[in-house]
């Protein structure tokens, strides 16, 4: 529910990522809706070609988040960071790694 209502702000509309993942992330609600209803209703074959399409709509959709990099904006470095890292939040909160030498105050 949240992401349907964040889509709707102009960050959301411009971004590349989502434009190829909305129609991905749509069918995974869709066929979860509908497994849902074939398995109330009984049809077990019926549910198991359901799952499996949704299965695979997943992967595809992990892939794509995985695989597509976000547009930079003019003059930036790279972050170091997929599109599903920056899509979840995490691009600020990058700290170069220092090994033990951080761990004991020496870094």
């Amino acid at each position: 529910m949240v992401y349907a209502i964040w889509q709707f702000f102009p960050a959301a509309r411009a971004s590349r990522l989502q434009y190829r993942a909305r129609a991905w992330i749509s069918a995974s609600a869709l066929l979860n809706a509908l497994w849902i209803g074939v398995v109330q209703f009984g049809w077990l074959p019926v549910s198991l070609v359901v799952i499996v399409v949704l299965l695979l709509v997943l992967i595809r959709t992990l892939l794509l988040l995985i695989t597509t990099r976000p547009r930079a904006p003019p003059n930036a470095g790279s972050s170091g960071f997929s599109s599903a890292s920056t899509w979840l939040g995490q691009r600020g909160h990058h700290r170069e790694h220092r090994g033990p030498a951080r761990l004991l105050g020496r870094g």
